[in-house]
């Protein structure tokens, strides 16, 4: 007798499908929300990097080109141009980070060539 309704009780419980849902969605959703964020962070991390490395061959390339001194007006006029331009103050400010030490390397880029922009 005890056995039939506890076999019984089981079978109900085993065919009763109310509520799977909701069993689904809580487990399902915390790893779609974490799956999105995760994707938009390594996007992140890797367009940051990918910019810091366009800007320090830019720098570098503007620098090994230059036929003369690189004085500090130079530095001052490419600071300026820099300015104007979001992707150009990107790289400089990448590849010269806010230090004690990159102040006379960030003096000297801001000495650039006069930008088109200025002179416009």
């Amino acid at each position: 007798m005890y056995f039939t309704r506890f076999k019984d009780l089981l079978k109900r419980f085993r065919d009763d499908d109310s509520g799977t849902i909701m069993v689904e969605t809580v487990i399902s959703l915390p790893l779609l929300v974490w799956t999105i964020a995760a994707t938009y962070e390594f996007f992140e991390v890797h367009r940051y990097k990918s910019v810091r490395e366009k800007a320090s061959y830019t720098v570098a390339d503007m620098l090994s080109r230059e036929q003369s001194v690189v004085t500090d007006v130079y530095v001052d006029n490419t600071k300026s141009c820099s300015t104007k331009s979001p992707m150009m103050m990107a790289s400089v400010k990448s590849v010269f980070p806010s230090s004690p030490m990159s102040k006379p390397v960030m003096n000297m880029l801001s000495a650039g060539p006069k930008c088109a922009a200025s002179e416009a």
